[in-house]
């Protein structure tokens, strides 16, 4: 695999079941870690956080686990709201 080369994340989710982050992303780990909280994951629909949340990727990734965990929680209290309150 060239560092150049762009995958989805459930390519990544394919390639992480054999390989840890830090030998997959290289010196490029950080940045992951970085740019994870500037991701908006309670933005993102539920079905893609319940698939992400059983993801390999997840596992082996605690910061992201954490954000989808969390923005799970915060989709379902959302979607338990009055449509008034929204």
């Amino acid at each position: 695999m060239n560092a150049k080369d762009l995958f989805g994340w459930e390519v990544v989710d394919q390639l992480i079941i054999d390989s840890k982050p830090e030998l997959l992303f290289g010196e490029r780990l950080q940045i992951v870690y970085d740019l994870l909280s500037f991701v908006r994951f309670p933005l993102l629909q539920h079905s893609l956080l319940d698939k992400m949340q059983n993801s390999n990727i997840v596992r082996h990734i605690p910061v992201l686990r954490s954000l989808v965990h969390e923005a799970i929680n915060c989709v379902k209290h959302e979607l338990g709201r009055p449509e008034s309150e929204n």
